[in-house]
C-alpha cells in the first residue's frame, strides 16, 4: 500500500504542472509548443514565433487562460475562467500535427458537444478554423479515484468497485453508440463530483489518437496491447476499465501485477472477490481483443445482474438479523406472559409438530450419496452375477465343464448333509430349559436385561409396615408413648 500512496502522490504532482512549475515563475519562459520552444519574455498572450495561445490570452472573448495545466506532444491544456458562467473551465489547444486523423477528431468532439451527457464534461466551444484548434470544456469539480485511494489508504470493497465499474460502463455505452472512444480511462480520469458525488469520466484523451503505437515493453499498463497508433476500439476502452478495477480492488499498481511472460494479470492472489466479479474482470483484461467482453452494453448487463444479486443478499442478511429479536418476542406473547392459556394450531402437512404426524427432515447430502453408492454397487454385483452365470453356462457345455459340474454337485450335497448333521447333534445336546419361571435367579437369566428387583425373586424386599412412632418421627411429632406424661 505504501507503493500505491507514493506512486499516487507522484502522479498527482505530475498532473499539477502549472506555469510556475513547468516553465518557471519568472518573466521568461519557453514556448510550450515542443515544435517551437522559442524563448518568451513577459506575458504576450501568444508566442511571437508560432502564435500558440499562452496564459493571459482571452479566447472568443469568453475564456481567459490562467495557467498551463498539462502539456503533451499533441495538445496543451490550460486552466481557464469562463466569463459568461463566472466559473472555472478548461481549454485544450491542439498542436496541428493531425494529418488524416483530423477529420475523425473533429467529428468526435462535435458529437460529444451535442451529447451533453451529465456524467461527462460539457463542451462549451469548439474552434477548428484556426492555426491551433481549441476546445473549451467544463472543469470537473471533484476528487479523482486515485485521490480517494490515497486518502483512505485501503482498497475499494467489492460493492464499491462494482458500482464504479457499472457507472463507467454506462458512460462508455453512451459514448460508443456515437462512435466516440475515450482512449484514456484510468483512476486519474474518473472523478466523484463534489455536488452530488456522482461518478464523472474526464474528457476523452483525443491526443492519444496521434501517438504512435508504443513498443510492448514501453506500453502504459492501462493501454490495451492492440491500441495506439491511431487505433481506438470499444474493447480497448473496456480493457482500460478492467485494469482500473484491478487498481481499485487490490490497491496496488497494476504494473506490478502484470506478467509479461504469460501476458496476463496475476491479481487474484492479492485480493479475494466473488467468482462472478473475477470472471468479469478477467473478461475485460484478456490479452486478445476477441477474448474480452465485446461491448459496454454487455458489461452493463453483467454488472447490473451482479449488483442486484449482491444487494439482495445484503438485504436478506440484514433482514435475518432484524428478525431474530422479533422471533424471540413472538415466542412469548403478552397473553402467555400474563398466564392466559394460548391455543396454537399446529401447521398442516408433514411439518406438523403435534398429533400423529411429525416433521420428516429431508435426506442429507451424505445420505443421498450413500444411497446412490449402494445402488451402483447393487447394479455392479447384479451384472457380475450375470457374467458369471453366462460363463458357467458356457463351461457346462464342454465335457470338462460337465465333469466339474457333476463333482461340484456331489460336493455341495456332502456339505449340506454335514451341516445338517452337526446342527441336529447340537440341538440334542442342548439341555437349557425352554421355559423359565418368573422367580429365576439373576444367574439363570443369562444375558437378559436386568429387571426390577422388588417382587421378582426370592431376594425381593418385603415391605415393612411403619409403626406410629416412625410416622410421628417423620412428621416431627412427639413420641405417642410420652403423651401421658405431659398431662
Amino acid at each position: 500500500m505504501a507503493e500505491t500512496v507514493a506512486q499516487g502522490k507522484r502522479n498527482l504532482a505530475a498532473n499539477q504542472t502549472g506555469s510556475d512549475r513547468a516553465y518557471g515563475k519568472g518573466a521568461s519562459m519557453k514556448c510550450p509548443n515542443h515544435l517551437c520552444q522559442h524563448g518568451i519574455e513577459g506575458a504576450p498572450g501568444a508566442c511571437p514565433k508560432c502564435g500558440i495561445p499562452l496564459p493571459g490570452a482571452v479566447l472568443a472573448d469568453r475564456f481567459s487562460l490562467e495557467k498551463i495545466a498539462r502539456v503533451t506532444p499533441f495538445a496543451i491544456t490550460f486552466a481557464a475562467f469562463d466569463r459568461d458562467r463566472t466559473a472555472e473551465a478548461q481549454v485544450r489547444v491542439y498542436i496541428p500535427r493531425f494529418g488524416r486523423r483530423a477529420a475523425n477528431l473533429k467529428s468526435e468532439i462535435k458529437a460529444l458537444k451535442e451529447l451533453q451527457f451529465e456524467q461527462l464534461p460539457r463542451i462549451f466551444h469548439l474552434n477548428w478554423e484556426t492555426d491551433f484548434p481549441w476546445v473549451a470544456e467544463e472543469k470537473v469539480q471533484g476528487g479523482s479515484l486515485v485521490g480517494r485511494l490515497i486518502g483512505r489508504e485501503r482498497p475499494f470493497s467489492e460493492p464499491e468497485a462494482v458500482q464504479v465499474m457499472l457507472d463507467a460502463a454506462r458512460i462508455l455505452e453512451k459514448l460508443h453508440t456515437l462512435h466516440i472512444y475515450h482512449r484514456d480511462i484510468r483512476p486519474e480520469t474518473l472523478y466523484n463530483r463534489d455536488t452530488d458525488n456522482r461518478l464523472m469520466l474526464g474528457t476523452p484523451g483525443w491526443d492519444r489518437e496521434f501517438q504512435e503505437k508504443p513498443a510492448a515493453k514501453n506500453r502504459p499498463v492501462y493501454l490495451a496491447p492492440e491500441a495506439g497508433g491511431g487505433r481506438a476500439t470499444p474493447q480497448a476502452d473496456l480493457y482500460a476499465l478492467g485494469v482500473t478495477a484491478l487498481h481499485l480492488l487490490t490497491g496496488l499498481n497494476p504494473e506490478g501485477l502484470y506478467n509479461a511472460a504469460t501476458r496476463s494479470f496475476q491479481w487474484q492472489r492479492a485480493v479475494k472477490v466473488s467468482p462472478r466479479l473475477a470472471e468479469i474482470v478477467d473478461g475485460l483484461v484478456a490479452d486478445a481483443p476477441g477474448d474480452r467482453i465485446q461491448s459496454a452494453g454487455r458489461l452493463v448487463q453483467l454488472l447490473s445482474s451482479l449488483d442486484r444479486d449482491q444487494a439482495a443478499a445484503q438485504a436478506d442478511l440484514k433482514g435475518g438479523e432484524e428478525a431474530k429479536p422479533s422471533a424471540k418476542a413472538a415466542a412469548v406473547s403478552p397473553a402467555a406472559a400474563s398466564g392466559v392459556a394460548v391455543s396454537i394450531e399446529p401447521p398442516a402437512g408433514k411439518e406438523a409438530w403435534g398429533g400423529l404426524r411429525t416433521f420428516e427432515p429431508p435426506p442429507t447430502r451424505r445420505e443421498r450419496k450413500l444411497k446412490a453408492l449402494l445402488a451402483a454397487m447393487a447394479a455392479a454385483i447384479a451384472g457380475l452375477i450375470g457374467v458369471i452365470a453366462g460363463l458357467w453356462q458356457r463351461l457346462l457345455q464342454t465335457s470338462f465343464g460337465q465333469a466339474v459340474g457333476a463333482q461340484g454337485a456331489k460336493i455341495i450335497v456332502a456339505l449340506g448333509l454335514a451341516t445338517g448333521t452337526a446342527t441336529l447333534a447340537a440341538a440334542l445336546n442342548d439341555k437349557r430349559p425352554t421355559d423359565r419361571p418368573a422367580s429365576a435367579s439373576a444367574a439363570d437369566r443369562g444375558s437378559r436385561l436386568p429387571e426390577p428387583l422388588i417382587g421378582y425373586d426370592d431376594r425381593a424386599i418385603t415391605p415393612v409396615e411403619p409403626d406410629a412412632a416412625a410416622i410421628a418421627a417423620a412428621q416431627g411429632l412427639p413420641d405417642p408413648s410420652l403423651l401421658g406424661q405431659w398431662a
